[in-house]
């Protein structure tokens, strides 16, 4: 084989050997590579977008958790506040001859299944509900007649809704009830104070709770609405007296 054969040869070698220096190759390859780089930067893109809409749909799945978790805790409020009040009328024959001390009544009610098993019992005179409100439990006598308080103070957590959830359980016990009271506590709130009666004191001026309105609950209950840290809203279910 001569020089010149080889001469052209050598080219031909080495494109089929070495491809990696042809230009054409190489060209090829950079539009690859740049190709490639545009399709990961979609991906990632997408992968944003794609956490992002997680993100936002677990936002919402915990609002909307914590909304029927408290929601929950309302409704079992309410089912506690009608259990003491259903206990009290059944056993208003037992409670109207009640002579015991003034701050153990929660012994005597526990004895009267009075008190829902699902209430937690702090000591003899406070007890807290489904939404962690105090609830104090008091009596007193008065002209020889039985008077039983139950007080839940302190109330700042969403204070309106459980005003409206206090007064739905009332109303449905207005032959034993003598009045609710609901107002603002705090320093530097006063003259915010109403009073809805039972039947036995029930006068065309007052509040009665047998024909009160829900537009006049709710009026009522705004006293309760946006309560500020150094103030709370109360409420005092008082029974007995003339009404046992």
């Amino acid at each position: 084989m001569n020089v010149l054969q080889i001469t052209k040869i050598r080219p031909l070698s080495l494109k089929v050997g070495f491809p990696f220096l042809d230009r054409g190759w190489r060209n090829s390859m950079r539009i690859q590579a740049m190709q490639e780089s545009n399709q990961s930067g979609r991906s990632m893109i997408e992968m944003l977008g794609v956490l992002a809409i997680i993100g936002a749909l677990s936002i919402g799945g915990i609002a909307g958790y914590s909304k029927a978790m408290y929601k929950h805790k309302l409704n079992k409020q309410a089912e506690q506040l009608n259990y003491i009040f259903a206990g009290i009328l059944e056993n208003q024959d037992k409670l109207k001859n009640y002579t015991g001390e003034t701050y153990s009544v929660i012994t005597t009610f526990k004895a009267l299944d009075i008190i829902p098993s699902d209430m937690k019992i702090v000591n003899n005179r406070y007890s807290r509900d489904s939404l962690n409100n105090a609830w104090s439990w008091q009596y007193f006598n008065s002209g020889g007649s039985s008077y039983f308080y139950v007080m839940i103070n302190n109330i700042r957590d969403k204070a309106f809704d459980q005003c409206k959830n206090f007064f739905d359980i009332a109303k449905a016990y207005s032959s034993i009830m003598w009045h609710v009271q609901i107002g603002r506590l705090g320093t530097h709130i006063t003259g915010q104070m109403f009073s809805v009666y039972g039947d036995n004191n029930c006068r065309s001026s007052l509040d009665c709770l047998s024909n009160i309105s829900v537009a006049r609950i709710a009026e009522i209950c705004k006293v309760c609405d946006n309560i500020a840290n150094e103030n709370s809203c109360g409420f005092r279910f008082l029974f007995g007296g003339n009404h046992w």
